[in-house]
């Protein structure tokens, strides 16, 4: 039983790492933030909040998807 709960965990954190680090990768690295920003954000929300505060999370969730599906693929703090 106790083999089975740590291959599920590892599986589960594996996907979900993968997932958020590719998808982190593609708006820093493949898209360009300001792209991210443009499409996504701006096209949405314009009008809702201040530029600055769109521009600063499309930034910041950008790089936190990358920065945390590594460490999760990398199992930090796993134990």
């Amino acid at each position: 039983m106790a083999l089975n709960h740590t291959v599920v965990a590892l599986t589960t954190r594996l996907i979900l790492g993968f997932l958020f680090f590719f998808q982190g990768f593609g708006k820093v690295f493949t898209w360009g933030i300001d792209k991210v920003y443009e499409q996504f954000f701006q096209s949405t929300y314009e009008g809702v909040l201040p530029e600055f505060l769109l521009q600063a999370t499309a930034y910041y969730t950008s790089f936190v998807e990358l920065l945390a599906g590594g460490l999760l693929i990398l199992g930090f703090k796993t134990r």
